[in-house]
């Protein structure tokens, strides 16, 4: 069921299980009174996006919040699936959406050539300013584990990248399904 919600700048219809997200994140730049308490991944996006800079494709974004999820430890909710490059998850992609459209994070799309792709994640200062606000409720445990692990993930090439995520959904795959097996 769709949800619309309007923020003074900005007026969405979005079915997600972020909607609170977009709330608390109009809420956080003072259109709204409160913020809810719940999930806290968009949250983290933008942290994540904080400690990197930029983040050059897709791909590799996906890939640094599933093996920061699955491998490191780190507090992220998304729901991953099997997919071509490696773990997918549509609700991030839509976070990922939903904050550019309100001007949190740039997504520029640069052409490689011969109908390739490749796009380019960063904060917006407008972003900037809230995660400064967001990093503040965030423990520090959680902070130093993000930055831990992303200085060793950043350090390696995309296709490193998927290789890792692909063995580590194929194993925790191959995991489940012996348990549900009862094996």
């Amino acid at each position: 069921m769709p949800y619309e919600h309007k923020c003074s700048r900005y007026s969405l219809k979005y079915v997600s299980h972020n909607y609170y997200a977009i709330s608390a994140i109009c809420r956080r730049v003072g259109e709204e009174k409160e913020t809810p308490r719940g999930n806290h991944d968009v949250g983290m996006l933008l942290l994540l996006l904080k400690y990197l800079k930029r983040v050059e494709g897709r791909t590799r974004l996906q890939k640094f919040v599933y093996l920061l999820k699955e491998k490191y430890g780190v507090d992220f909710s998304y729901r991953f699936m099997p997919y071509y490059y490696g773990p997918y998850s549509n609700d991030m992609q839509s976070d990922i959406d939903m904050l550019s459209l309100l001007d949190l994070i740039k997504v520029e799309t640069i052409s490689l050539g011969q109908g390739v792709l490749l796009y380019d994640h960063s904060l917006t200062p407008r972003g900037e300013k809230v995660v400064e606000e967001i990093e503040e409720g965030i423990p520090s445990n959680q902070k130093k584990k993000l930055r831990s692990a992303l200085n060793e993930l950043k350090t390696l090439k995309t296709d490193k990248l998927v290789e890792n995520a692909k063995g580590l959904m194929k194993q925790k795959l191959g995991e489940s399904i012996l348990k549900e097996l009862g094996i």
